[in-house]
C-alpha cells in the first residue's frame, strides 16, 4: 500500500468558488489510479502567500511527512506548492529525507540532476511571476492613492463597513458593541477563551460568519479559524 497525500491550494476565494480546488484534486486522484497509489488524505488550502511556512495546513501535512505517514506527496503544478526556489527545495529535501516521492500531476518531476535543474528554472520563473504580480499590485495601490482613495483592505475589519469604491470605513454599531464588550470583559480580566465561550453560548455570529461556507454547514464560532 503506497499511501499518498493530496495537496491543492487556491489564492483566493473566487477561485474556491470556481471549483480550481476540486478540479486540482479530482486531476491528482485520477494521476494517483494510474501509478497505483493510495490516497489516504487530500488537504484544500485557501492562501494566497507564497512563503511556505505561513501556511497552517501545509505546516501540519510537513510534520506528518517527517513522521513518516505517506509515502507520496501530489501536488497538480508546482506553483500550487510554491513559488519561491528556496522554499521548494526546502520541501524537497524534508520529502526526501522521510523517503517520501513528491510527484506533480503537470510537470514531469526527475530526481537526476538534469532534473531538478528544469524543476529549478521552472520555480525561478514562477517565483519572477510572482514578483511582477507583487509590482503590479503595489503599482495599482499607488495609483489609488494618487485619485485620493484609501486602498482596499481584503479583509474588512470587524465592526466597520467598507464603502465599495472609496474603501471608506464606517462604524457598523452592532458589531461595534460586541468590540467594546471584548475589550471591556478583557480589560476586566477575562481571558480570551472565556469571552469566546461566552459569546458562542449567546449565539452571537462571530467575524467569519456568513463570508465562508463550512463543508458541516455550523457557523463559524468565536475562537476558531
Amino acid at each position: 500500500l503506497m499511501r499518498a497525500l493530496i495537496y491543492t491550494r487556491v489564492s483566493t476565494e473566487r477561485q474556491e468558488k470556481e471549483a480550481t480546488a476540486e478540479s486540482q484534486e479530482r486531476e491528482a486522484r485520477a494521476f494517483a489510479e494510474a501509478r497505483g497509489l493510495t490516497v489516504i488524505r487530500v488537504v484544500r488550502e485557501q492562501h494566497s502567500g507564497a512563503e511556505l511556512h505561513e501556511r497552517p495546513l501545509l505546516t501540519q501535512e510537513r510534520e506528518r511527512i517527517r513522521k513518516g505517514e505517506y509515502d507520496a506527496v501530489i501536488v497538480h503544478s508546482l506553483d500550487r506548492l510554491t513559488r519561491d526556489v528556496a522554499h521548494l527545495f526546502v520541501f524537497l529535501d524534508e520529502c526526501e529525507r522521510a523517503g517520501v516521492s513528491v510527484l506533480f500531476v503537470t510537470e514531469d518531476f526527475d530526481k537526476t540532476p538534469e532534473g531538478k535543474l528544469m524543476l529549478s528554472v521552472k520555480g525561478f520563473m514562477a517565483e519572477m511571476e510572482r514578483l511582477k504580480i507583487r509590482e503590479r499590485m503595489t503599482r495599482g495601490k499607488r495609483e489609488r492613492v494618487h485619485r485620493g482613495k484609501l486602498i482596499n483592505s481584503s479583509t474588512p475589519l470587524y465592526g466597520y463597513t467598507q464603502h465599495q469604491e472609496t474603501s471608506a470605513r464606517t462604524i457598523e454599531p452592532n458589531e461595534a458593541r460586541i468590540v467594546r464588550r471584548i475589550f471591556e470583559e478583557s480589560l476586566g480580566g477575562l481571558g480570551a477563551l472565556s469571552i469566546a465561550q461566552k459569546l458562542n453560548r449567546e449565539g452571537i455570529p462571530s467575524p467569519a460568519a456568513g463570508k465562508r461556507a463550512y463543508k458541516d454547514g455550523r457557523a463559524p464560532k468565536w475562537g476558531k479559524s
